[in-house]
């Protein structure tokens, strides 16, 4: 997918300076991820590690359907060795 395919909820928009988010990082996470857990039919959890960030591990959530980047944040409960 191409990251023009993608919408950033209000939510996110608003998240994005709160959380120190990069919008590439956000993008990257969904259209390359380390992880991705299919939780409902319109949810989709993706993870990725950031190198830039400390190598911490980024949560994007997504609706596949609407193709709309509901929220992302860190997620300290999250390692490499738990993730992959």
């Amino acid at each position: 997918m191409n990251y023009n395919d993608y919408n950033f909820s209000n939510h996110l928009n608003q998240r994005i300076a709160d959380r120190q988010l990069e919008t590439h990082w956000i993008l990257e996470t969904v259209t390359n991820p380390d992880r991705k857990d299919e939780i409902a039919d319109d949810e989709i959890h993706c993870f990725k590690f950031i190198p830039e960030n400390f190598n911490k591990c980024l949560k994007v959530v997504v609706n596949p359907i609407s193709k709309t980047i509901v929220t992302a944040h860190f997620d300290r409960n999250k390692t490499k060795k738990g993730l992959l």
